[in-house]
């Protein structure tokens, strides 16, 4: 191992213990992936790492991050910020939000960065500091959504269904991919796959008004079904209150704590679906940073101050030098009687 491998090995070491965590290192085609073990009792058990750190010039990537044992993904996060600030090199830490919501012991997941920007306005991620270039805008896009009445955005969302379906299957466009795969299976001309296609993008041109119908057909099922089983499963929840209201009163109403029944299993699944029919008309960029920010010290008679201290000093200084209050003609008095 190099000499840099063993100087960020030190430091991991320093900030994930050796009495909570293995760490193992494993070399990448250009470059070494550090991995974060919780130490398991049952060593025979192969657990997922904690997390997964790259270090480059300037930054800390976080690969995979895992909340392990009692390590939250909170408190991981926190100890790769204390890892990132006894580095001097190291400016920022950056990494891809794939965070999902664990639903009854990995039965299905629901996608936490969309499900938070509908609640809350921000991601997870972005409640701690990690940001896109295109934050405020991403922001601004998002807030004129979680504002929109559900029952309206949830239209807004079965237009857009059927503008991108009609912009990416037109006639033209189904004439290219037929002409693509053609070209395709010249070359391979035993690929069943490519053959298949190649029929199927015909019988689509040539019945191109029944398909185009048909599938508009099924876009608009899927909007019925999203608005009746919203109807259904949460009665008390307005279809014509704002959208981050409408979200919040579903996840309120389902019993967290119920994996047995299928009514609540049902719930849980209407929101994951709701969540994912809406994701296309949020704006969020996955990619983020968070900037690290060391608080600058200065030198006070040979030893090391916050700079808070020097605004201290200049407050209580000013407070000393302060004129006395003159005395009032009726303070006078009371001193000559």
């Amino acid at each position: 191992m190099d000499i840099v491998s063993e100087d960020i090995l030190m430091k991991l070491k320093s900030i994930f213990k050796q009495e909570s965590f293995d760490i193992q290192v494993e070399d990448d085609d250009e470059n070494k992936i550090y991995k974060i073990f919780i130490k398991d009792i049952d060593t025979t058990i192969q657990t997922e790492p904690c997390v997964e750190l790259e270090f480059f010039s300037n930054k800390i990537y976080i690969s995979n991050i895992n909340k392990c044992g009692e390590n939250s993904g909170s408190s991981l996060l926190h100890l790769i910020d204390n890892l990132a600030l006894s580095m001097p090199n190291i400016d920022y830490i950056e990494l891809n939000d794939g965070s999902l919501i664990e639903i009854c012991s990995t039965k299905f997941f629901i996608q936490l960065d969309i499900f938070k920007i509908l609640t809350k306005g921000i991601s997870w991620y972005n409640s701690l500091g990690y940001y896109s270039e295109q934050h405020e805008q991403e922001v601004q896009n998002n807030n004129i959504i979680r504002t929109t009445p559900i029952n309206q955005l949830l239209y807004w969302c079965l237009s857009y269904r059927v503008n991108e379906f009609l912009k990416d299957v037109s006639r033209a466009e189904l004439e290219k991919s037929l002409e693509k795969t053609i070209a395709q299976a010249k070359q391979y001309p035993d690929d069943a796959l490519l053959n298949r296609t190649i029929l199927i993008y015909q019988q689509k041109l040539q019945n191109y008004d029944k398909y185009v119908e048909e599938t508009i057909g099924q876009l608009k099922l899927e909007y019925d079904n999203i608005i009746g089983f919203g109807l259904y499963l949460f009665p008390g929840v307005d279809m014509s209150i704002p959208t981050f209201e409408y979200v919040n009163g579903v996840y309120s109403s389902i019993n967290k704590f119920d994996c047995t029944s299928e009514a609540n299993m049902l719930k849980y699944r209407y929101l994951r679906e709701l969540v994912l029919y809406i994701k296309p008309l949020i704006t969020y960029n996955i990619n983020l940073k968070k900037q690290i920010i060391r608080r600058p010290n200065i030198r006070v008679g040979g030893k090391i101050k916050r700079t808070k201290y020097k605004r201290y000093k200049k407050l209580k200084k000013n407070k000393t030098n302060k004129k006395p209050k003159q005395k009032t003609k009726q303070n006078k008095r009371k001193e000559n009687s």
